[in-house]
């Protein structure tokens, strides 16, 4: 329906030809993307159990998901040393010395 209102078609227009008109993937294929990644998600936290049955099985027999990923915990540094250097105006005219 997204697609007639983008294109300002017909109702009775096909919405898979408008989805090749404005080069939109299927919504079939959007949705399997969107839960794949969510899948990933809770799989690198732990939270996901590996069934083979029902929706726990969107990430079997996908070739193109690797088991380890890169994604990593966040972790604040709150102790590191850092200087701060505001020049003066002559300064950024005729640079640094050295």
């Amino acid at each position: 329906m997204a697609e007639v209102c983008i294109a300002g078609a017909m109702n009775t227009t096909p919405s898979e030809a408008l989805d090749a008109i404005l080069n939109l993937p299927p919504i079939k294929q959007i949705s399997a993307e969107i839960s794949a990644l969510a899948a990933i998600r809770l799989r690198d936290i732990n939270l996901w159990n590996d069934h083979q049955i029902g929706h726990s099985s969107i990430l079997l027999n996908r070739v193109d998901i690797t088991r380890k990923t890169d994604s990593c915990m966040p972790v604040e540094h709150l102790n590191t040393p850092f200087h701060i250097l505001i020049p003066r105006r002559e300064e950024w005219v005729i640079g640094p010395h050295g």
